[in-house]
């Protein structure tokens, strides 16, 4: 068989497989800034997104708090992370944009204690929204459900995870 024959069916064949693998680019955000390359998108989002989460993790995560159950729930690398509050004063640092709206797996900041609470929401109701979370009672990993209307909110937060490797 010639060359040319060979390299036209490779053509014809191959090449509508890569470009069936190549994945849509993301929706348009609007961006706040620049930084290593990345465009930083730190306004509000309004489509639905979600995050892959690891299974929850059987028995106490790291020392018991919030943000451990969380980080390990995401496969989350940063050790940054310090309070609750913390994260929510600089998300868009740890890679994460905020949401208008809660959706399922998406990382829910509250005003519950001196330091904040982050869980992750597991579902989504019409007016609420049902979490998973640890340390909301001491050292423990629950469930509960809260209100989305509970003026305790602060704010719904996906990983942007085009950023971090997973740990």
């Amino acid at each position: 068989m010639p060359i040319f024959a060979i390299l036209l069916a490779i053509g014809l064949f191959i090449t509508p497989a890569i470009d069936a693998s190549i994945e849509a680019p993301a929706p348009h955000l609007p961006v706040t800034r620049i930084e290593d390359g990345y465009v930083r998108a730190a306004a509000l989002v309004s489509e639905p997104a979600h995050n892959d989460l690891l299974p929850m993790p059987v028995g106490k995560v790291g020392n018991g708090q919030c943000i451990d159950y969380v980080k390990a729930r995401l496969g989350y690398a940063v050790v940054e992370w310090i309070s609750a509050k913390n994260f929510y004063e600089n998300y868009a640092d740890y890679q994460f944009i905020k949401l208008d709206r809660p959706t399922e797996t998406s990382v829910v900041v509250t005003s519950e204690s001196a330091s904040w609470h982050v869980a992750i929401v597991e579902s989504v109701a019409a007016d609420s929204i049902v979490i998973t979370e640890q340390n909301y009672i001491k050292g423990t990993i629950g469930t509960r459900t809260l209100s989305t209307s509970d003026e305790k909110i602060k704010g719904y937060f996906i990983w942007d995870k085009k950023k971090l490797p997973r740990i």
